[in-house]
C-alpha cells in the first residue's frame, strides 16, 4: 500500500492539499483504475479489526487520496459497509492511545488519526449522505475529543508526545 500511496501522491507531500500539482492531477488520472481495481482490497485492509493499525492508516490514505480528485468515489466509499463507523472508531480508539509511554506507539497513534481524519474530511466534503452518516456515527465528538485530548497534560506531567 506505501507504494500506492506514493505513486498517487506523485512526490506532493503537502500536509493540505487544496489542489492537486500538475503531476500529481497526470498520476492521478493513470492510476484512476488503479484506484477502482485495488479499492476492495482496501476497504477490506480499513474496516478489518485484526488488521495492524498502520495498515488500516494507510488504507484509509489512499481512499483520501483516490477520492480527492475523484467526487464519484465518495458515496461508493462513504457507502460501503463499515467504513463510516471504522474511521470513527480509528480516531476514538487512537485518542485513548496518544499518551502511551512508548513515543513510537504514540506516533503510530497520532498518524493513525491523521489519515483517518483526512478520509473522513474529503468523504464529508460536498455529499450530504456521508455527511449525515458521520454525525450519525459520532465523528463530531470523536474529532473534538482528540483536539481536546491533545492538548492535556499526562499524570505524570509530560504532555502529549512530548520527550522525557
Amino acid at each position: 500500500m506505501v507504494e500506492q500511496i506514493m505513486k498517487l501522491r506523485a512526490d506532493d507531500n503537502r500536509l493540505f492539499r487544496p489542489f492537486p500539482t500538475k503531476t500529481t492531477h497526470d498520476v492521478r488520472e493513470e492510476e484512476d483504475s488503479a484506484c477502482k481495481s485495488n479499492l476492495p482490497k482496501v476497504l477490506n485492509y480499513l474496516t478489518d479489526p485484526n488488521a495492524p493499525v498502520f495498515l488500516r492508516g494507510q488504507a484509509a490514505e489512499i481512499l483520501s487520496l483516490c477520492t480527492n480528485y475523484h467526487s464519484e468515489n465518495r458515496e461508493k466509499i462513504g457507502s460501503s459497509e463499515g467504513v463510516v463507523t471504522t474511521l470513527v472508531e480509528m480516531v476514538k480508539s487512537g485518542t485513548k492511545k496518544i499518551h502511551h509511554d512508548d513515543q513510537k506507539e504514540a506516533f503510530l497513534e497520532l498518524d493513525t488519526i491523521a489519515r483517518a481524519a483526512e478520509a473522513i474530511w474529503i468523504l464529508v466534503y460536498n455529499s450530504p449522505t456521508n455527511h449525515k452518516a458521520f454525525v450519525d456515527a459520532g465523528a463530531i465528538e470523536a474529532l473534538a475529543e482528540y483536539l481536546l485530548e491533545t492538548g492535556t497534560v499526562r499524570g505524570d506531567g509530560k504532555a502529549c508526545l512530548m520527550e522525557a
